[in-house]
């Protein structure tokens, strides 16, 4: 009997280690399949990073291509800038070139303004100075001959000469 109460506890204690050996197997089991789990999660976080980071690469690389179009726009820009710069500046030629054109113009009328007064003025005296001639020569046509010269016989035709030059 104490070899059956040796062979009870023996088989008790396979039992009790069995137990615990199959409590621990159950456990690395379950410690397996959560492992696989997150295996799998993290296969899956890696295939949708991967998806994520080729869709990411693919945005960026089309955005650096339009940064580049856009740089070429830009290029376009500026040379569009510095032709309506010089175009501004042939405006600017072309306005003093009016306004000098205008000045002139304003000074040739005013020159011709002024030979208008002025020939106005002249035609004025030679008619003022006709008119003395006039009224000098109907003055003396009617005298007696007093202002004669002493040289001239009153009846003797006078002859006028021409001036000479």
């Amino acid at each position: 009997s104490a070899m059956r109460t040796m062979g009870q506890q023996q088989h008790s204690q396979r039992e009790t280690c069995t137990g615990a050996l199959q409590a621990k197997l159950d456990e690395l089991q379950e410690l397996n399949s959560r492992m696989e789990g997150l295996c799998s999660s993290a296969k899956e976080l890696l295939e949708g990073f991967g998806s994520e980071d080729t869709r990411f690469r693919t945005e960026f690389r089309s955005q650096l291509e339009s940064l580049e179009r856009f740089k070429g726009e830009r290029m376009s820009i500026d040379a569009m800038r510095e032709r309506l710069r010089v175009e501004q500046g042939k405006v600017e030629d072309f306005e003093r070139r009016i306004e000098r054109v205008q000045s002139k113009v304003e000074r040739q009328k005013e020159k011709e303004a002024s030979k208008k007064r002025v020939s106005w003025r002249v035609r004025f005296l030679w008619g003022f100075l006709a008119m003395l001639v006039i009224l000098w020569l109907l003055a003396t046509a009617g005298s007696d001959g007093d202002y004669m010269p002493d040289n001239v016989a009153e009846d003797e035709p006078i002859k006028l000469v021409p001036p000479s030059l």
